[in-house]
């Protein structure tokens, strides 16, 4: 006479818990996960909240937290520093990877497009005028106008070029002094989605969808764009894709339509063009930063939204202790829901 009455307050709980935290994570969520090349055992995410936090790659343990300024819109990993860019106020702060402490911030009179990191030059801030150079301790190096909103900027793979997409031209610019060393004409497809806004940058790639193409332009130099048809990862219905950044690891980004999330890579390499690294079975993937895409164990972290929700052991667990000691039927879907 006990039990069921016991069970039923046990269940009450529960469902309190599992709606106080289903409320809790809808108000905080992760933004951003990155890691550093100096750091390569931490992971450090960013949350909705502007939260900043260095966790332990293997255990998941805090090791500090950190209060952005600004509502976040960016995080990005530059060597031994990390750079957050705010969504309100056009800020940047820099934060000392190691121990979090903030290294410097600056608020900018118009909107910060993105941010970039050189080893040799220091941080450059593409804001929506002009292009700045600032050292590791954010003193000004150069300045030179975008002319025309910027879309899109990458750092070349040697560090010897900043390449620029604004409107219909691709500027290559030296970056040390800040000098025009070549523009060309864009692509009539690329100049299209930069007018859009429809793509991501990949390292030194831009990849945008016309349609059921994936394509793939370089920032840096002239060469053809590289496509790839998404009919062959359509499901049964079929469901728009959309792209997905995955920060911090060059050349690569993921296509998700909700069902399935498929990560693919840019190889500039021996054999040069798209290619499927692997697929996820959910969306909103953010991250790892760096590692063997290939390999288990490579920290991933990912949001997923629909009505099948994760199974946990634990209730695995519980429901096979149930039934050993209590043979008689518990359904209880608004729990399995829940959890």
């Amino acid at each position: 006479q006990f039990y069921p009455a016991a069970m039923a307050v046990s269940c009450l709980a529960l469902l309190v818990v599992f709606l106080a935290a289903a409320a809790d994570g809808a108000k905080d969520e992760l933004r951003g996960l990155v890691q550093s090349l100096q750091l390569p055992d931490q992971v450090f995410a960013l949350s909705t909240s502007g939260t900043l936090s260095a966790l332990n790659g293997e255990t998941g343990a805090v090791q500090w937290k950190q209060r952005t300024a600004d509502g976040p819109k960016l995080l990005k990993a530059a060597d031994d520093a990390l750079i957050t860019v705010g969504s309100t106020a056009n800020s940047v702060e820099v934060w000392e990877a190691s121990s979090g402490q903030r290294r410097w911030s600056e608020t900018f009179p118009d909107q910060v497009v993105d941010v970039l990191s050189s080893k040799e030059i220091g941080i450059f801030v593409l804001r929506a005028s002009a292009l700045e150079a600032r050292s590791s301790s954010g003193a000004l190096q150069w300045s030179a106008p975008t002319d025309g909103f910027p879309a899109a900027a990458a750092v070349s793979k040697k560090g010897e070029m900043l390449c620029l997409l604004t409107g219909t031209r691709s500027t290559q610019l030296l970056p040390d002094t800040g000098k025009v060393s070549k523009q060309t004409a864009l692509p009539v497809s690329v100049a299209n989605a930069l007018t859009s806004g429809e793509f991501i940058v990949a390292g030194e790639h831009i990849a945008f969808i016309s349609g059921e193409v994936l394509s793939t332009y370089p920032l840096c130099g002239q060469a053809d764009a590289d496509t790839f048809d998404l009919k062959i990862i359509a499901t049964r219905p079929p469901r728009p894709n959309r792209l997905l950044p995955w920060r911090g690891t060059p050349g690569v980004f993921a296509v998700t339509n909700d069902a399935f999330t498929f990560l693919f890579k840019v190889t500039t390499e021996s054999t040069p063009g798209l290619r499927i690294l692997r697929v996820e079975n959910a969306h909103g993937v953010i991250g790892p930063a760096l590692g063997d895409e290939g390999a288990a164990g490579v920290p991933v972290a990912r949001r997923s939204s629909g009505k099948k929700a994760t199974s946990c052991s634990w209730w695995a667990r519980f429901q096979r202790r149930r039934s050993r000691r209590f043979p008689w039927p518990m359904p209880m879907p608004w729990l399995r829901t829940a959890s």
